[in-house]
């Protein structure tokens, strides 16, 4: 992951806005504060403060809540997006931050079956299972479900 790809939130501006957004009334007013924490975006970060955001992600929940129908749903994600970088949530037994799990490119999150082949990376001998042994499954069980250094990482 490139530099370009990350996001540090610029000193208070970023969080100032959706802090703003949470605390104000009506649907257009949220959407005015988000449309004006996105216009922080391209002002500089600092590297040293606090986790990065990958950049599409961050965008990706950013226009969600600008898509959001109500004002309720719109503050749903607003309050995602802030926990994600003021919180950090863990399940205690894998090293993912829960508040930033789009984050993570590795960890497939939709379907355990949308692999366009086997993976045929590993030391597995699939000629066992026949045509039911999917490598990739495991796999991704190991990265939700392990730490770093843990069985299999």
């Amino acid at each position: 992951m490139g530099d370009e790809d990350l996001f540090y939130p610029p000193t208070e501006a970023f969080l100032s806005a959706l802090r703003d957004a949470m605390s104000c009334t009506g649907l257009q007013g949220v959407r005015d504060r988000i449309k004006g924490a996105l216009a922080t975006m391209d002002v500089p970060g600092d590297a040293r403060g606090g986790k990065p955001r990958k950049r599409p992600a961050l965008l990706l929940e950013m226009k969600k809540a600008l898509q959001a129908r109500t004002e309720e749903r719109a503050k749903h994600y607003v309050k995602k997006i802030l926990e994600s970088f003021l919180e950090e949530k863990s399940n205690g037994i894998s090293d993912i931050d829960l508040t930033r799990w789009r984050d993570y490119d590795e960890v497939i999150t939709d379907s355990l079956w949308i692999f366009q082949r086997r993976d045929r990376s590993g030391s597995h001998s699939a000629w066992y299972w026949g045509g039911n042994f999917v490598p990739q499954i495991p796999r991704q069980l190991m990265l939700m479900f392990t730490k770093k250094g843990g069985l299999g990482t």
